[in-house]
């Protein structure tokens, strides 16, 4: 009904308006109504006792960005221009939505308590919209239909500021080491094109080979600096960071190496259209996994997935 109830609050005030007149429901307020025509919706039903919560997410949004943890993951991102033109109560909403997103496997059939230090969001989400706000009211409204369609159910409370720390953290602090593919994802790769002998960008702690090269091989135990390396001998794996993609594929075709590469599909970069003709076999899109890219040993998923 919140669609409805908003269009008619915005045309008709009983204090103000005659019970006589007349209005005419415009497109969209009249097709949310077709919810009543479904039967096996109507007749669905209530429980006596709601559902109690088994997870719990916590969210937060800054003027940089929105972050929030689920346990032991975490996840963020940064707003687009459009979206710092936003309210905060908006971008607030906005980020509960955006995490549900990032964890939707975990949560998919749950009952959820989300904590949020924004009261607006608190009682948008509870109360699955409002008539006060015509922006809050379609921001909870796209929430609550991704959530419906998982069969996510969501009961939001206050945490105050100060205890929500972690959250508050990731919406205003961004990691900018490199990211890391799931390893069962990379497994299937390297079982299709063959195991290479170099990861060429990574860490210790997230290296995909036994011997790796890191940013100026300055991690523990890595071989040296990629570019600085000789690209020929061996099978090789590359998963830059993405402003060094266009600098990979020089060394690359300079080299002739032969090299498994994890890049972006980004048809609009000026690099594109070489790493179309250097590849041997047509590009393979991931699986699109919510944990697909990760930061921090798998905690910090990456927010566009």
């Amino acid at each position: 009904m919140r669609p409805f109830q908003t269009w008619l609050h915005s045309v008709f005030r009983p204090g103000r308006d005659h019970l006589d007149v007349l209005v005419t429901v415009p497109p969209d307020p009249l097709r949310s109504l077709n919810w009543w025509l479904t039967p096996s919706l109507v007749c669905a039903g209530m429980p006596f006792h709601p559902q109690q919560p088994s997870m719990t997410l916590t969210t937060d949004a800054s003027s940089l960005g929105w972050g929030a943890h689920l346990g032991h993951l975490r996840t963020q991102g940064l707003w687009s221009s459009q979206e710092l033109s936003l309210h905060i109560n908006v971008r607030e909403l906005r980020a509960v939505r955006l995490a549900c997103q990032a964890f939707q496997r975990r949560l998919r059939g749950r009952c959820v308590s989300v904590l949020t230090d924004n009261t607006m969001a608190m009682y948008y989400i509870n109360k699955q919209g409002g008539t006060r706000s015509s922006p809050l009211c379609q921001e909870a409204i796209r929430l609550w239909d991704f959530c419906i369609a998982q069969s996510i159910d969501l009961v939001a409370s206050f945490l105050p500021g100060v205890k929500n720390t972690l959250a508050d953290r990731l919406s205003r602090s961004f990691l900018c080491h490199e990211w890391s593919i799931r390893p069962d994802v990379i497994h299937s790769i390297f079982q299709r094109w063959g195991f290479p002998r170099i990861d060429l960008f990574a860490t210790k702690s997230n290296r995909k080979c036994q011997e790796f090269c890191s940013f100026q091989g300055l991690s523990p135990g890595s071989i040296t600096d990629a570019f600085l390396l000789p690209w020929t001998r061996h099978l090789l794996y590359a998963f830059p960071p993405f402003p060094l993609v266009h600098k990979v594929l020089l060394k690359l075709r300079r080299d002739k190496a032969h090299l498994i590469l994890i890049a972006p599909a980004w048809p609009r970069q000026h690099w594109f259209t070489a790493l179309l003709n250097l590849s041997v076999d047509p590009p393979i899109p991931l699986p699109l996994h919510p944990d697909l890219i990760t930061q921090d040993h798998g905690r910090l998923c990456h927010p566009d997935l």
